[in-house]
């Protein structure tokens, strides 16, 4: 049971479409078009940036956005996850921490391959949200 002194820690996730609107996604429906087991057809064929939000929760509500992971969205013809762009995505990542993982955060040589990975993985797989977004997803949350 999680106390008032300790609040627990949940997840919302949200697709952000080009018009301007926001709609909330389960967590569970996620999951599932991550593991090829659900899809949305109203995106076939599309990228779509996704705001995977970590908040803090008192009574299961949510009462403070902790961090928001901006991702993209790839999506299949009929809707379903793109799993190329999920594997590449995957395979630059790891190329991104190799380094970090050989040496540590103390070694001053740029390895090109992490670097160029690393900038990859920010034009093709992430987004930055505006204010206003942020300021949207805490009005669907109920935070503000």
């Amino acid at each position: 049971m999680v106390s008032e002194m300790n609040p627990g820690i949940g997840v919302r996730i949200f697709f952000l479409h080009d018009d301007g609107t926001i709609k909330r996604v389960s967590r569970r429906r996620f999951e599932a078009f991550h593991d090829e087991n659900e899809v949305f057809p109203e995106y076939a064929g599309k990228n779509l940036r996704c705001a995977y939000v970590i908040v803090e929760l008192k009574n299961r509500k949510p009462v403070h956005i902790r961090a928001i992971d901006p991702i993209r969205l790839y999506f299949e013809a009929d809707g379903s996850c793109n799993q190329v762009m999920l594997k590449r995505k995957q395979v630059l990542a790891d190329k991104k921490f190799q380094q970090l993982a050989r040496t540590g955060n103390s070694d001053v040589v740029i390895d090109l391959q992490s670097y160029s990975a690393e900038k990859l993985l920010e034009k093709d797989y992430r987004w930055r949200p505006t204010v206003n977004e942020i300021r949207e997803i805490s009005v669907l949350l109920k935070i503000l």
